[in-house]
């Protein structure tokens, strides 16, 4: 519909050969302009077992600060129907590349892992990566 602009919509089943066949609907949009780029997800999982349904938002943000250097940041919730707690994560990333070579930096953490109150991780990366 305009420049920088990128929607979509998609829809399906999980496991179409079993007895689970779950529906799966999901729908994006994306913008960009210039050295910035935004997105958000929805995506719902309707489950063929009773209560188990799974909704989830995402959303990103992202910013090239110049032809070597970017940073991102991004963060999703997972509701479990089942579960009184929601999946809620996090993550930030910024990469550094001259030449062949790009220096990165992850940092991620999770909340309620898979909607479980106690189930909390966080993980660091830095990473140098070298393309031949």
């Amino acid at each position: 519909p305009m420049d920088g602009l990128s929607i979509g919509y998609g829809t399906g089943n999980d496991r179409p050969t079993t007895a689970l066949d779950n529906d799966v609907t999901t729908m994006f949009a994306t913008y960009s302009m210039g050295p910035v780029s935004v997105g958000y997800q929805v995506t719902e999982i309707d489950a063929v077992a009773a209560n188990t349904d799974i909704d989830a938002d995402h959303y990103g943000i992202s910013f090239a600060i110049n032809e070597n250097l970017s940073v991102s940041y991004g963060e999703h919730t997972v509701d479990f129907e089942t579960s009184t707690s929601d999946e809620e994560s996090s993550g930030f990333s910024a990469s550094y590349t001259a030449g062949s070579m790009s220096f990165v930096l992850v940092n991620n953490e999770k909340l309620n892992g898979a909607g479980t109150a106690t189930n909390d991780s966080e993980m660091v990366e830095l990473k140098m990566i070298m393309a031949f």
